[in-house]
């Protein structure tokens, strides 16, 4: 049978069929027994403070009648169990110790993969990162493109928007915009330079659904071999996007796995809107348009537009994860 710690003191109702045991807590609160069984075939309640749910514990604010800790001992089952505390005191609550504790482990775990980020950078020789060197956290910084309405789009990149799961390859480890890390197969990491990459997983027009179940999978599972991962830009280089374009499109030419979203050269506003009819009429997601001049930023640009076919209604979080 746990022990109670000692600042507690208890009030305990008649019993009858509808009998509960009341906790007061004058310093520390043990969120400490589960009723199983009861007493004498009647089912007990163990209530604590704040009326919060928690597990089928309810919190109440009871009244100061004092009570015993040998008269609770002999009031319930031996089957009790403990289960976690609560500091009044502090004005605590479960919530916030177990936020707490994720802060602290997301905090150590960054801490990990900076100093394994590190020591790998050490090793890398220039030749290996071809479009700047990999860069820590750079997953969260995802540039988004911005709605495209009337803008002359002559002399700028035009291309389809792939229906395909968004990512970012910092070099060492694909991220999700999430910042989640994809277990990805061998034959793409061969693939890819130790460079900072955007791009998305793709499967095909429509399958986004598909993409998403198979980037969530073991790298030994075979349904990888039905995605491409699609590079979109070079986040790492500090030049203009035709600069970034003409080395990336040189370089992931004829490779397995992995291809560089190729771009073409808009002629004008007519041209333009054609792309887009082919492009919807074929079942496509939309339209990209980028300025030759625009440098990789996080955020929103002006540099960066989209038409899609669709109107979209859900979250800025959701669509970049799908770009």
């Amino acid at each position: 049978m746990p022990q109670h710690k000692q600042n507690i003191s208890f009030a305990q109702s008649q019993k009858n069929s509808n009998s509960k045991i009341k906790i007061e807590n004058t310093k520390e609160i043990a969120f400490g027994y589960s009723d199983k069984r009861g007493t004498d075939g009647v089912k007990e309640e163990i209530q604590l403070q704040q009326n919060q749910p928690f597990g089928n514990l309810t919190i109440i604010k009871p009244n100061k009648v004092p009570f015993e800790e040998n008269k609770l001992q002999n009031t319930l089952h031996d089957r009790i169990e403990p289960i976690t505390s609560y500091n009044s005191d502090k004005n605590s609550s479960l919530k916030t110790g177990i936020q707490a504790e994720n802060n602290n482990f997301r905090k150590n775990d960054l801490e990990k993969r900076e100093a394994e980020f590190k020591r790998k950078l050490l090793n890398l020789s220039e030749s290996e990162s071809p479009f700047g060197y990999p860069e820590f956290n750079i997953q969260k910084k995802f540039s988004i493109p911005s709605k495209w309405g009337n803008e002359n789009p002559t002399g700028w990149y035009l291309s389809e928007k792939l229906d395909g799961v968004r990512c970012i390859w910092d070099g060492f480890d694909m991220y999700s915009t999430t910042d989640e890390i994809y277990d990805i197969p061998s034959y793409f990491i061969e693939n890819l330079p130790k460079s900072p990459l955007d791009g998305v997983f793709y499967r095909g027009k429509g399958r986004l659904a598909q993409s998403e179940s198979i980037v969530k999978k073991k790298s030994d599972n075979a349904e990888w071999n039905d995605l491409i991962f699609v590079v979109y830009d070079a986040p790492g280089l500090k030049e203009s996007f035709k600069e970034r374009h003409d080395k990336l499109k040189k370089f992931f030419y004829n490779r397995a796995y992995v291809r560089f979203h190729d771009y073409i050269v808009c002629k004008g506003m007519d041209h333009a809107n054609q792309k887009f009819i082919e492009i919807k009429n074929s079942g496509g997601k939309g339209m990209i348009l980028t300025d030759p001049q625009y440098s990789y930023i996080c955020g929103e640009s002006n540099s960066l537009l989209e038409k899609q076919t669709q109107i979209s209604s859900k979250s800025v979080s959701e669509i970049i994860d799908e770009q």
